[in-house]
């Protein structure tokens, strides 16, 4: 999920970053050319034909930025690919939470007061546990440890 914040923060600020940089030195370029022909009006030719090449490598730049701005947008997931990550990153957080509350010896029931099945104190303990909350995150129902306090779910965190 880091890589898509990365993605969109570098997708909407991209661009904007790269034309205020690249309006900014095509105005100090021409500022300066003019400058320049002010002082020299025989040299015009020269220093515009200099400041055209310029303005046309910087107005490159600004392309290449608007090329990568697509290509990166193309990147970013949208709607059901989205949701579907977001479930997925959601569920393993609740594995992950299950697993901690096994390892202490927490007994575990679902938002239906559900009792969780337990595998024992063996080298089992918890793996029932963890089937069953696959399968209710699976279908989609909330969990909560037996003390009453409902499992994070990282899609809504996020």
């Amino acid at each position: 999920m880091i890589y898509l914040a990365v993605l969109a923060f570098g997708v909407t600020l991209g661009l904007p970053i790269a034309v205020i940089f690249a309006s900014t030195a095509q105005g100090k370029a021409t500022s300066t050319a003019l400058e320049g022909i002010a002082r020299q009006p025989e040299s015009s030719g020269k220093i515009q034909t200099a400041m055209i090449i310029g303005l046309a490598l910087i107005e490159s730049l600004v392309i290449y930025a608007l090329l990568m701005f697509f290509i990166l947008q193309a990147k970013l997931p949208e709607g059901d690919m989205l949701r579907g990550m977001i479930d997925a990153e959601a569920g393993k957080a609740q594995i992950e939470q299950v697993q901690e509350n096994a390892a202490n010896g927490v007994e575990m029931e679902d938002a239906n007061g559900v009792e969780m099945e337990d595998a024992g104190e063996d080298a089992e303990v918890g793996k029932a546990q963890i089937e069953q909350v696959q399968e209710n995150a699976a279908n989609g129902v909330e969990m909560e440890d037996a003390n009453g306090v409902e499992m994070e779910d990282a899609g809504e965190n996020e």
